[in-house]
């Protein structure tokens, strides 16, 4: 779709789209924004105070991938979510589609906020009793049919270590991640025994290396301080904005990627083994917001038990090999 200049932005209420960051703001805070509900928005926005079908509705978030008005229903829902009481403008027309109620004005040319403040969190405490309360947070983060989905995925990984990849995209894809790492380290033989990632090119991940004493520096620091061994490490919620100014990681790696947060959730750290999930956000969705340190602590037991029998596995295999050159020896 061709966007001219002068519509490159939208207000409407307390929000800001902005077209040419990809962002979304209200009240100066970035909005977490599934990449879809964004086009959905845009696309409405595009078309204010006119009746849009579903099918129009469709080809224009999915192009030309095959899916149900479910896709679209989920969709609208989710961006209702988001947009809170400015929700309401959206309607739907039995039979029709759907149409936004939009008012044009002219925007002031405020940018979002993009100074790393996070968008409030937000209560999701139903009433009811302790494990309805836990079930309701959880679907909330996460649509249980995607968390079971990808929790089969994390343990398919254990019997086909070439499926990490394509675990680590489905986690990137829940958290909006741009990119996911997965290592695990053995300290004592000086061995990686597994070093996936998903949307860190070549050139990325070496330029990364070079920087993997300043990150490492800064997560001693933090493990000193005796953190509980489930809280992940959230870059943009422990340094400081100094600090971020003047890092050469950031500056030289991060910033020209467009990448403006980092999670590291520790799956394993003993002073044999190192295993760590490195989630990257880019300004496209913002910094790390509670929705996904709460995805996180639910995927974490599930990434920790598969990388522990891969540990196991690799062990024995070490063993098996030792065996075999031993009896080698002998012959």
């Amino acid at each position: 779709m061709a966007v001219s200049p002068e519509e490159n932005r939208f207000s409407f209420g307390a929000f800001v789209l902005d077209l040419q960051t990809g962002l979304l703001a209200r009240d100066g805070f970035v909005v977490p924004i599934r990449p879809k509900t964004f086009t959905l928005l845009m696309h409405l926005l595009h078309n204010p105070n006119r009746v849009i079908s579903k099918d129009e509705l469709i080809a224009a978030v999915w192009e030309r991938a095959v899916v149900t008005d479910d896709a679209l229903t989920q969709t609208v829902r989710d961006l209702r979510r988001i947009l809170g009481d400015e929700g309401a403008r959206l309607q739907s027309l039995p039979k029709r589609g759907y149409v936004f109620a939009h008012e044009p004005a002219k925007d002031n040319g405020a940018k979002p906020g993009l100074d790393g403040r996070h968008p409030p969190s937000v209560d999701l405490s139903p009433p009811g009793s302790a494990s309805t309360h836990a079930a309701s947070i959880h679907a909330a983060l996460l649509p249980p049919a995607d968390l079971s989905r990808i929790i089969g995925v994390i343990y398919d990984c254990t019997l086909d270590p070439t499926r990490w990849e394509t675990a680590l995209s489905e986690i990137a894809a829940v958290m909006d991640a741009e990119s996911a790492i997965l290592s695990l380290n053995d300290l004592r033989r000086h061995r990686v025994i597994i070093h996936k990632n998903v949307g860190w090119e070549e050139e990325g991940i070496a330029e990364r290396q070079k920087h993997m004493p300043e990150i490492h520096a800064r997560l001693g620091e933090w493990f000193a301080t005796g953190p509980p061994p489930d809280e992940p490490y959230v870059a943009s919620r422990r340094l400081p904005p100094s600090y971020l100014d003047s890092s050469p990681y950031v500056q030289t790696c991060l910033k020209p990627r467009g990448i403006v947060d980092i999670l590291h959730q520790f799956l394993i750290y003993t002073p044999t083994h190192l295993s760590e999930l490195v989630i990257s956000r880019h300004l496209r969705y913002g910094p790390i917001t509670h929705r996904e340190i709460g995805i996180s602590a639910l995927l974490l037991p599930h990434l920790r038990r598969a990388v522990t029998i891969t540990n196991v596995l690799d062990a024995r295999s070490v063993e098996r090999l030792r065996l075999a050159e031993t009896l080698d020896l002998l012959h």
